[in-house]
């Protein structure tokens, strides 16, 4: 970003203020009026009903406003169930290849340079976790939003990369029924059954539920999953412009597979194994399942003004058997472990919005509270060098039995953790209207934090490490300019912040996170606003950002409990431009180009290098679908292309460097009308069965993508 805009991003927040104090005091009477504010429900609003792949609802993720797009000082996308349907998009981790700036690596969501800690659930809060959540079944949702950058307004905690929000399919006043029937490779075979509707005469009374259930092979010889899925939602209207909702799900996988990834040579060069390697055995597994109960109360008034009140319970357990790889292909180690993990979160918000009025003009205020607490206990045991000198072509010649567990334990390495934090806050934020054209969003979120820990293992008894509390303020602030009908301008500043949990090497717990993100755009509508299009240029600093060390030899609580250190500035500098929509009445388009430069602005073991050099710094994404004329066929495609990615360091005294060249992920689907409320759909990725490593984290944790696959979806909607 030039120096002169990223100078006035950060100093324009406090000029305005001073300017719309000149304004308001002068009653703003040189300015003619707009129209009034309108404040919407976006979160009601559902978009499964529409073939279009834009949101034209107003959404309140990014400030708590209720602010269409054109309106949001930030880059916002809706991906609609229209566009995951065409695409064949069942979990959170096959959004990637759809949202803007999103990428994955051994599991973990990033954007912008940075982890994605936080997500929201129906707009509520709560913590990404992983294990759990890549997974995350989108049968169940209506929408995926995400919005680009620092969103500490919002969510109070978090890395200045993106939020995620799931809005969950409501119940509807007509009766429906839909059924899928999925077949795919690698023996995938599934079933889908969604209802929804009236539950008395007078409509009052609603209901909702869905089932999907899914047993699937892997392109991995000897990996497997099993997925069920679970949901159910009824909503009442207790009284006028009043609804109660109260809902429950449940997800859970059991998977045959392996904590190990694939190595390379000592070097980092590719040991061209075949994709369907698998480096563990048949009696590993990860058991997981995640339970979730909510209620929601809405009430509109007749001023304008909404009333909204969450809250959101879960429970997730993660069981663990299996193996892991040390060392690179010279001198592999294979170790074996067991763990339990559970995980309670429990979320409550209460929000209030509306409009008004001031010298002549309307206005919108938000205003809420928050509170967040959250427990995770883990506990286990590892026997590192279980076997050594492992080879990986000769690694299955000969069987290997389910090990004697309860003896191997009394000898293994044993650890256990307990988190406990508590999260309170509350958030202010007003859109202001100063001239006709020209509108003012201001924000603030004061945040407490509360930290506790307990950790013990083999060689210490449990012991309570630190009650840490932490205060924070988080400033928001927007100027957005309409420059015509179509287009509008923006120029926006937000924090973040990320309270220390983890440890250095010396046992003291790292310093808060902290952060700005500067941001200026251009965003148009085109189309009846149909069509969207957005350019958006960022710059994010973030000071005292955890990193795992590279040598965890000192870690005093290696392996059970990783240590890390704080870097002194990360800067993240880059370029977003997006297209979603309508190009004409048969044709539908979702795409983005991203371009971002992650470094080590300031830090004394790598200045100036990249920093997560194994994110690619360009992504190139498509997905669009064309309707053929007189004619029950639908045909599609999907593009994503990155540029390479590359990782090097030290491991087993050896200088190694692991790269991977740009690639090309082409996708295409099909679908045909059978009749009115029959469809067939297939759909092919990877039609190129392209090679690539789609994880590059060290020399003992790659991973190849997965190569061609096809799957086809029959589908009745009623």
């Amino acid at each position: 970003m030039p120096s002169a805009l990223a100078h006035h991003c950060h100093h324009f927040g406090y000029r305005l203020r001073a300017a719309v104090t000149l304004w308001l005091l002068a009653g703003g009477a040189a300015a003619s009026t707009l129209p009034e504010v309108r404040v919407q429900a976006g979160a009601l609003v559902q978009t499964e009903d529409r073939a279009t792949y834009v949101g034209t609802a107003a959404s309140s993720t990014a400030t708590g406003l209720a602010l269409k797009a054109q309106q949001t000082p930030q880059p916002v996308q809706t991906l609609p169930r229209s566009l995951l349907n065409d695409q064949a998009v069942q979990t959170v981790q096959d959004v990637v290849l759809l949202s803007a700036g999103l990428t994955v690596s051994r599991g973990q969501l990033y954007a912008r340079g940075f982890p994605l800690g936080h997500w929201m659930l129906d707009g509520v809060g709560v913590s990404f976790d992983h294990h759990f959540d890549v997974g995350q079944n989108l049968a169940l949702y209506d929408r995926v939003e995400v919005v680009q950058g620092a969103t500490g307004l919002m969510q109070g905690l978090g890395n200045p990369s993106a939020s995620m929000n799931l809005v969950r399919k409501q119940p509807t006043a007509q009766p429906r029924l839909a059924l899928q029937l999925r077949s795919g490779s690698w023996q995938q075979r599934g079933v889908m059954v969604d209802g929804a509707g009236p539950l008395n005469a007078a409509r009052t009374l609603r209901a909702r539920w869905v089932v999907d259930a899914q047993n699937q092979h892997s392109f991995r010889d000897q990996v497997a999953q099993r997925q069920r899925s679970y949901y159910g939602v009824v909503e009442a209207d207790v009284a006028e412009q009043t609804t109660l909702r109260l809902g429950a799900s449940q997800e859970s996988r059991h998977r045959r597979d392996s904590f190990s990834a694939l190595p390379t040579a000592p070097d980092g060069g590719d040991l061209g194994l075949p994709r369907s390697t698998y480096l563990g055995y048949d009696w590993e597994y990860w058991h997981q399942r995640t339970n979730s109960v909510f209620a929601q109360l809405e009430s509109e008034w007749a001023n304008g003004w909404q009333l909204r009140a969450d809250a959101l319970q879960l429970r997730s357990r993660l069981d663990y058997l299996g193996t892991y790889l040390e060392g690179d292909a010279g001198a592999l180690a294979q170790s074996l472990g067991q763990f339990a993990y559970i995980q309670r979160q429990a979320s409550y918000a209460l929000s209030l919005r509306g409009p008004w009025m001031f010298a002549g003009r309307s206005h919108q205020l938000a205003l809420g509270l928050s509170h967040r607490r959250w427990n995770a206990a883990g506990q286990g045991w590892s026997l590192p060098g279980w076997r050594n000198g492992v080879s990986v072509h000769a690694l299955h010649a000969e069987p290997q039995p389910l090990p004697p567990l309860a003896l191997l334990q009394t000898y293994a390495y044993q650890y256990r953790q307990t988190l406990a934090p508590t999260q309170t806050g509350a958030w202010l934020a007003a859109q202001l209207q100063l001239a006709e054209r020209w509108q003012l969003i201001l924000g603030s979120r004061w945040e407490r934090y509360r930290h506790q820990e307990e950790v013990g293992d083999s060689y210490r008894a449990p012991q309570s490490l630190d009650r840490r509390r932490d205060r924070h303020h988080s400033r928001y602030a927007a100027l957005v300019w309409a420059l015509d009908a179509r287009h509008s301008a923006y120029l926006h500043s937000s924090d973040s912040f990320l309270p220390g949990s983890q440890r250095d090497a010396a046992g003291q717990v790292l310093p808060a996170a902290t952060g700005r993100t500067l941001g200026a755009g251009i965003q148009g509508q085109y189309r009846d606003q149909r069509l969207q299009v957005g350019l958006h240029l960022f710059q994010t600093t973030q000071r005292n950002a955890p990193e795992q060390e590279d040598d965890q030899t000192t870690c005093p609580t290696w392996p059970g409990v990783s240590c890390y250190r704080a870097i002194d500035q990360v800067r993240s500098r880059g370029v977003l431009v997006q297209v979603q929509g309508q190009i004409n009445p048969r044709w539908e388009v979702s795409a983005s180009y991203t371009w971002a430069d992650n470094r080590y602005a300031r830090d004394a073991l790598k200045p100036d290098q990249r920093f997560e050099p194994q994110l690619p710094r360009q992504q190139w994404q498509l997905a669009t679908v064309y309707r053929l004329p007189d004619s029950p066929w639908r045909i599609g495609a999907s593009v994503y292309w990155q540029s390479a990615i590359a990782n090097a360091g030290l491991a087993s005294a050896q200088r190694y460097h692991i790269r991977q060249s740009g690639y090309t992920l082409v996708g295409a689907m099909a679908a045909y009308q059978i009749a009115p409320q029959w469809q067939l759909q297939v759909n092919v990725r990877n039609m190129l069965d392209r090679r690539y490593y789609q994880s590059i984290e060290s020399p003992a944790y790659t991973s190849y993508g997965a190569p061609r696959s096809v799957q086809m979806v029959l589908g009745y909607r009623y």
